[in-house]
């Protein structure tokens, strides 16, 4: 439940108007979240009790807003409690869902501008940055070892071709990075889209963010699909970042969707297979059958047996 006490400053906002109070289911985020309804409209309720994540939420919208990114407005806050407008529960992976082909290409392409004005943020607009580097793909890796592969007994002993993975990855152009660019942190409302969650950001690879989007487990996107949104993404995030080498954005375009669903299995692993959370249990066997469906797209594994061996086994 809300901790009253630390809504009580803000309440003033509110007069004597609030009719009803409820929790709003979340995801893997600390957070909470609760929607107010009052006699006019609805709003938005954050309870964060890391000040600093607060502080940092409330800087990154300010930044966003500045450069013109659909984000929800803040209203009103405090270092544990954020109001902010409510925008309503439709979001982009309800799009994908509806499979309706015309409205996917349509939101789908307004997320993309979206994500383009994010990266394109030179990075001295924030004042904390950390860097999605060798260090934080290796992190990403164990954890996929960690909350993965050790509930099935299995383990990584190939070490030497995961480096050489992620310095292949290393030699990309970089960029301002969103780290979670999937559906459900990307809301529908009056027709545009607007982004949640988006203080996670970090310096590093643009395109693990696509990857992120297209690749999302439950969306589900058809090839064509996902084939068609890259090309819109590529040609137009070239309009902005000048020294792209298309061969090599492209390879490892490929090794960031790789990345991400590691990282994702390593998410399902720890929420749904050790917390039981039903939506990450829910989501697994997609994340699955997409490895499985898209191994054949991973060229880097052509000289990576090890690697190759053990993607094939978890995915039989």
């Amino acid at each position: 439940m809300v901790e009253i006490k630390n809504i009580i400053p803000l309440l003033s906002f509110f007069a004597k108007n609030i009719e009803r109070l409820e929790d709003i289911i979340n995801g893997g985020s600390e957070r909470k979240f609760y929607r107010i309804w009052t006699k006019d409209k609805t709003y938005i309720v954050l309870q964060n009790n890391d000040f600093e994540d607060t502080n940092l939420f409330i800087s990154t919208n300010k930044i966003l807003l500045t450069h013109k990114i659909n984000v929800p407005k803040i209203i009103k806050y405090n270092e544990k409690i954020i109001i902010q407008e409510d925008l309503g529960n439709n979001c982009l992976l309800d799009i994908a869902l509806a499979d309706n082909e015309e409205m996917i290409m349509y939101y789908y392409k307004k997320a993309i501008n979206e994500l383009i004005k994010f990266q394109t943020i030179d990075r001295s607009n924030f004042s904390k940055m950390k860097n999605f580097d060798n260090k934080q793909m290796l992190k990403d890796v164990l954890y996929f070892e960690e909350y993965y592969l050790k509930n099935l007994n299995l383990k990584i002993d190939f070490w030497d071709e995961i480096f050489d993975w992620i310095d292949e990855m290393e030699k990309s152009v970089k960029s301002v990075i969103y780290r979670d660019f999937q559906g459900r942190n990307i809301m529908i409302k009056n027709n545009n889209v607007y982004l949640i969650d988006y203080q996670g950001y970090m310096f590093g690879l643009p395109q693990y963010d696509i990857a992120s989007l297209l690749f999302q487990a439950k969306a589900r996107l058809h090839i064509k699909i996902k084939e068609t949104l890259f090309l819109y993404y590529h040609n137009n995030i070239k309009k902005h970042i000048h020294n792209i080498d298309n061969e090599l954005f492209i390879f490892n375009y490929e090794n960031t969707i790789l990345l991400r669903i590691l990282q994702t299995l390593g998410s399902y692993g720890k929420r749904g297979l050790i917390e039981r959370k039903k939506h990450f249990l829910e989501s697994l066997p997609f994340a699955l059958k997409q490895l499985s469906e898209n191994i054949p797209l991973f060229t880097t594994l052509s000289n990576k047996p090890k690697f190759l061996n053990l993607l094939l086994k978890i995915t039989k």
